[in-house]
């Protein structure tokens, strides 16, 4: 991946959330386009795209960069496909709760630089609710080898982590 505006990216609304509530947004993969989204349900006979499987006709727009949606039901089921860049910042944390595979690296790609650390320390999701991506905003402190070997950190008041040969210490308060 390069840069945020080449990187697609697929939100699901539908169901979900505390209350089980439509209107429900999750970020489900990266790097498909919209039309990897159509099966044979939407199809007629002739291949044209016309309904859902009830009939119903379908609320849809596809791009030629691979943007798009598909609404399939005009309430509890929508397929948006989007460029990372277009996603606002306090959106940022839809990212750190999707159980996508490379959350961090797009974080990265949206200049989050402390995303790894952060989610190495399982702060991630906080840190993008909160708007707050620095480690001094979380306690944490990056530390030379020497200190982190040589400390007692890792008990009740401190968390450490070694990431890319680099040395870190949470301080729990």
């Amino acid at each position: 991946m390069s840069n945020s505006n080449e990187v697609l990216v697929t939100i699901k609304i539908g169901r979900g959330g505390r209350f089980y509530n439509g209107g429900h947004k999750s970020i489900i993969d990266s790097g498909k386009s919209i039309t990897d989204y159509i099966d044979d349900l939407f199809y007629d006979e002739k291949k044209n795209l016309l309904h859902d499987g009830p009939g119903n006709k379908l609320d849809f727009k596809f791009n030629s960069n691979g943007t798009g949606y598909i609404n399939i039901d005009n309430q509890y089921n929508t397929i948006v496909v989007c460029l990372l860049s277009e996603i606002e910042p306090e959106k940022y944390y839809l990212l750190a709760e999707s159980q996508e595979w490379n959350r961090v690296e797009l974080l990265e790609l949206l200049g989050i630089q402390n995303a790894s650390v952060l989610d190495k320390f399982n702060l991630l999701e906080k840190a993008c609710k909160d708007g707050l991506y620095k480690l001094e905003d979380h306690l944490i402190k990056e530390v030379s080898q020497e200190t982190y070997d040589e400390s007692d950190y890792g008990f009740e008041d401190y968390e450490e982590c070694e990431l890319n040969g680099k040395y870190y210490v949470k301080e729990n308060k």
